[in-house]
């Protein structure tokens, strides 16, 4: 075996190995946007639970600037929700052209191990490309979510402490 294809086999290698990383961390950041959605619906179920809890204890109304931080609380877990969901939505990625992929294979069926190694590694290549691509979008839509999630958290905090005091 030639170093060509020695190397050819271990470029072809790494790169599968970084594809799978790549789903992989596709499906974390689809995991962690799902839980953002949980955790937001867990916040706001605990934040109206505050508001009859503050109306029950006697005091006939909240109090205006607690009203105004709940209600940017709330529009802050909307927006975290909405985000998650947007990490988690499917997005149509067509990854190659299965026309093309059939005449490059019978165009090249007859040739050398290498020559479809060298190929299948530059299709791969194309697919991590997309795949990273897609991605970085779904992780800046995820630190976005998560961004609104603790500026939600931290008004429902202003907003109990006014109420409070």
């Amino acid at each position: 075996m030639s170093d060509d294809a020695t190397a050819g086999k271990v470029f072809a290698e790494y790169i599968e190995k970084l594809l799978a990383a790549e789903n992989e961390q596709r499906s974390s950041l689809q995991m962690r946007g799902a839980a953002v959605i949980s955790t937001s619906g867990t916040l706001v179920t605990l934040t109206l639970g505050l508001a009859v809890l503050v109306t029950n204890q006697g005091k006939a109304t909240i109090p205006n600037a607690a009203r105004v931080l709940l209600l940017f609380a709330m529009a802050g877990f909307l927006v975290a929700s909405v985000l998650a969901i947007l990490v988690n939505t499917p997005r149509r990625q067509t990854i190659l052209d299965p026309v093309a992929v059939q005449r490059e294979v019978r165009r090249r069926w007859n040739q050398t191990e290498s020559t479809g190694l060298a190929k299948v590694t530059a299709d791969r290549l194309t697919w991590l490309a997309r795949l990273q691509r897609s991605n970085d979008v779904r992780a800046v839509t995820l630190m976005a979510a998560v961004t609104a999630q603790v500026v939600a958290v931290t008004l429902v905090g202003a907003a109990a402490a006014v109420i409070l005091l």
